[in-house]
């Protein structure tokens, strides 16, 4: 059993404006590496742990080798990913580890999550389901039409995977708190009402893009605010979902033990 021991936040005391609101953004002094420190600084490790960074930019990732040698530890294992779906996978692979998520532009931030055999919730299932998107067959070159159609496909796919994962209607009731995020928000709303969820507090998802916060960080933030609610709640179920990049989704099944 793999499970997530613990997890830490930093967002940038400085602020900009973008799109109309005020969002966290790096200091003069402030980039992708310190921002991963600093967040870092926050969680255990050991030196068997295994560090997985998602950089979230369109940019050529930083170095996060350097690091764990700003850490005190530079003998760390490192992996550099460039989403949050490899990411996801490859922790829960290789145990001891801690995912790191960084964005370096407003609104900026950074997310660690430790993942050990032991901790305060259990993965119970994970799935990423591309196949759908990849054998799709389309004439469409008209970049939004193409878009709304994969919307169509995902809507239409997603709630049927999680239904399977769960296997029984009982057992969905379970679930007690559902976060994530997908770059188009009324894909997941609609999802999360087709599951017909009623008792799950939707409030990660929610909080995260009220905040402005897009892409990986969105989707590590909705996820970190989602376990610290399952947590508080005690001996519930989680469900997080998101895009897989290149298209599809990917869900994650957990379980909180106690408060």
């Amino acid at each position: 059993m793999v499970s997530i021991r613990d997890w830490a936040t930093y967002t940038p005391s400085n602020t900009a404006e973008v799109e109309g609101r005020r969002v966290p953004s790096p200091a003069i002094d402030e980039d992708e590496i310190t921002m991963a420190y600093e967040v870092l600084s926050r969680v255990s490790l050991t030196p068997n742990t295994h560090l997985i960074f998602v950089a979230d930019t369109n940019n050529h990732p930083p170095d996060f080798h350097v690091v764990p040698e700003l850490l005190g530890m530079g003998g760390l294992k490192v992996t550099v990913l460039n989403s949050l779906d490899d990411g996801i996978e490859q922790a829960i692979r290789s145990v001891p580890s801690v995912m790191v998520v960084v964005r370096g532009e407003p609104p900026a931030a950074s997310v660690a999550i430790e993942f050990r055999k032991k901790g305060r919730v259990d993965v119970l299932k994970h799935e990423v389901r591309k196949e759908f998107m990849g054998f799709m067959r389309t004439s469409l070159t008209d970049e939004r039409a193409l878009s709304d159609l994969l919307s169509e496909i995902t809507l239409s796919n997603l709630p049927r995977i999680i239904k399977k994962l769960f296997r029984s209607r009982s057992r969905m009731s379970s679930i007690g708190v559902v976060s994530g995020y997908m770059s188009k928000p009324k894909i997941l709303e609609k999802t999360i009402a087709s599951l017909k969820l009623k008792s799950a507090d939707l409030s990660p998802v929610k909080e995260v893009l009220k905040a402005g916060f897009k892409g990986h960080i969105a989707a590590a933030l909705s996820l970190v605010k989602g376990l610290e609610r399952c947590c508080n709640m005690g001996k519930t179920k989680m469900l997080f979902i998101g895009e897989a990049t290149g298209g599809g989704v990917y869900v994650v099944v957990m379980r909180c033990k106690s408060k």
